[in-house]
């Protein structure tokens, strides 16, 4: 748990668990000699986002989209998923008599006592509302971490233990791959020994047994959104265990321990004017569309359709079940906001839905745990719910001293809603590290987790490939570059979509650099920058490689990708909104919308 402390049994040294799930490649035995140098890991995003659960439902996937030889490593994050302790605020740390699901009936308890309050901006007492609230479960985590003592795990919560974690996996993976003391000899022959000239990176991997391209005791990684944070950090703190690292849909590492995130959502509003855009290509074969449209027409419906259920919000029902469920305008937007992470899969759904709502059909609802009375028998889940999300992201921002006042809060909110109509549910996603109250202990080294804009590139032993959108809800373009800036010799690609990360759309482009970076250490051109700091230009786009036009297997690839693309965007879309929003489901695909009809997630505006 504390890498201050030595690696050994007692209670005066307690650990931490980490969850792993592993999907071999074929051919593999029980001879670890049969593997490969490293395993690929991944994670899906968060914080709070779960590894293993990825990688177990969707490896098939993975390994049809990115070809190779890869053993798939999927890992929950210390305080995530399965690995433990967990970080459930809404348990005692004494279950004794608090019944089977305590913090199930905690957890949504509290969840449905909210759902009145809305977005920040839903009323006048709205925003302190949300506040306190917020501050509320930072009091309740910090009392689950005082029972539990000095070694309460969230004092060790933040993304450089995560990353001490990812080397200790590393090296766990040598060990019982090659033996320790074949390991140690390997390092002293200098086969995974740091690059420090930086032209020894090469563009083309012309011997995969040279230290620069073999990846033993190195990682092998891709992350998406957060994950692109603890790809990032690893990569500062251990240069020369870089083997192979994908980011994709980049977070702004030097805003992403700030108080507010207040930059990242920048083209979330171009996104959402995509929506209005597609809708009137798509003509009829989108439902909000009507005859003689414009395009500012149907952002106007949309316009009304919130304003309207400002004024009267709508009753809809759960199937199934005799419970009436109120819909607010700050359903809808929240829920168009989860839109836009998805825009293929959720524009077409949302376009349907708010017709309904236009032409006042019925509408169904469905929700996660439609009522309590559910919980009174005992529920057996994988992975229970936990607070995991707060917990880190919280843990990464205590350096701000984010602990404002209600004006000051006021005026972020008008501060950022300059930037985005989405800024009532960007704060409100923000306001749980308001004030957070937990010491959070460091590991040892670990200074150099964020950048100072004048440091010079960090050279990693291999150069990392960067991967972005042209429109990203909240990871924009720019913060990729500013990111490929700060690692030497990194590639940088952009996908000219929407939506985010780059499995958001199907490209026979994307595929083949992920599969020639990862397989063959092959990486795209540098990008030629317009301007050497402003972060808003263009990269320039790298050419497809060429054995992509004589593979006669695309359609395996796409299929796959496009397979992918629905699962993540599933548990990532879903983990937007919380388990007792209306829309939820829906807006993940799972379910039927209006009454009778099909919201085939597959159906596109265009």
């Amino acid at each position: 748990m504390d890498y201050h402390r030595p690696l050994v049994m007692g209670n005066g040294h307690p650990k931490v668990h980490i969850a792993l799930v592993l999907s071999p490649a074929p051919g593999r035995t029980e001879d670890p000699a049969s593997y490969a140098e490293s395993p690929l890991m991944v994670n899906p995003g968060g914080p709070g986002g779960s590894g293993t659960t990825f990688v177990a439902l969707y490896n098939k996937q993975l390994r049809g989209a990115i070809g190779g030889d890869h053993d798939i490593l999927g890992f929950d994050p210390r305080g995530v998923g399965a690995t433990t302790p967990n970080v459930n605020c809404f348990e005692s740390p004494d279950t004794t008599g608090s019944g089977p699901n305590a913090d199930l009936f905690n957890r949504f308890s509290w969840v449905i006592g909210g759902r009145e309050i809305g977005l920040v901006n839903s009323s006048d007492h709205a925003l302190a509302q949300n506040a306190v609230r917020a501050k509320a479960v930072g009091q309740l985590c910090k009392l689950n971490s005082d029972a539990q003592g000095k070694d309460s795990i969230f004092h060790y919560l933040n993304t450089a233990h995560v990353a001490r974690d990812m080397l200790s996996v590393i090296q766990a993976w040598d060990d019982w791959k090659l033996g320790s003391s074949k390991r140690a000899q390997a390092a002293k022959a200098g086969r995974h020994a740091p690059v420090s000239d930086p032209s020894q990176h090469t563009r083309m991997n012309t011997d995969p047994d040279t230290p620069t391209h073999g990846t033993q005791g190195k990682l092998v990684y891709w992350g998406f959104s957060y994950g692109t944070v603890l790809g990032a950090t690893f990569a500062r703190l251990y240069p020369d265990k870089v083997g192979r690292v994908i980011l994709d849909g980049v977070v702004d590492t030097d805003g992403y321990g700030e108080a507010v995130w207040m930059d990242s959502m920048v083209d979330a509003d171009k996104i959402l004017d995509k929506f209005y855009t597609y809708c009137h290509e798509a003509r009829w074969r989108c439902k909000l569309y009507r005859q003689g449209d414009e395009v500012q027409d149907i952002a106007t419906r949309y316009g009304q359709i919130l304003a309207s259920l400002r004024t009267e919000p709508k009753i809809v029902f759960i199937p199934g079940f005799y419970t009436p469920v109120i819909l607010t305008a700050s359903d809808v937007h929240s829920a168009m906001f989860a839109a836009l992470y998805n825009p293929i899969g959720t524009f077409p759904i949302m376009a349907e839905f708010l017709d309904a709502l236009w032409t006042d059909q019925p509408v169904w609802v469905f929700v996660t745990t439609p009522v309590l009375w559910l919980l009174c028998g005992e529920v057996q889940l994988p992975i229970r719910p936990d607070d995991s999300t707060a917990a880190i992201s919280c843990s990464d921002r205590v350096k701000s001293g984010f602990n404002e006042t209600l004006p000051q809060l006021q005026y972020r909110f008008e501060k950022l809603a300059k930037v985005s109509s989405f800024a009532d549910v960007w704060l409100g996603l923000n306001l749980v590290c308001n004030g957070w109250p937990i010491e959070v202990r460091q590991p040892p080294d670990t200074s150099n987790t964020r950048p100072v804009p004048e440091s010079a590139p960090i050279n990693t032993s291999f150069p990392i490939l960067v991967l972005t959108n042209t429109l990203d809800p909240v990871t924009p373009l720019r913060a990729a570059m500013k990111v490929n800036r700060q690692f030497a010799n990194s590639s940088i690609v952009e996908q000219k979509t929407e939506g985010h990360c780059s499995l958001a759309c199907t490209s026979i482009c994307i595929i083949g650099h992920i599969r020639a970076y990862l397989n063959e250490g092959k990486l795209p051109p540098a990008p030629q920058l317009d301007s050497p700091d402003t972060g808003d230009e263009k990269v320039a786009f790298a050419e497809p490689v060429d054995y992509l036009h004589e593979d006669p297997i695309h359609g395996d690839w796409t299929r796959s990708w496009g397979n992918l693309r629905h699962g993540f965007f599933q548990q990532l879309v879903g983990d937007k909104l919380d388990d007792r929003h209306p829309l939820r489901n829906m807006v993940t695909g799972q379910v039927l919308g209006t009454e009778g009809e099909s919201m085939a997630s597959s159906r596109q505006l265009r």
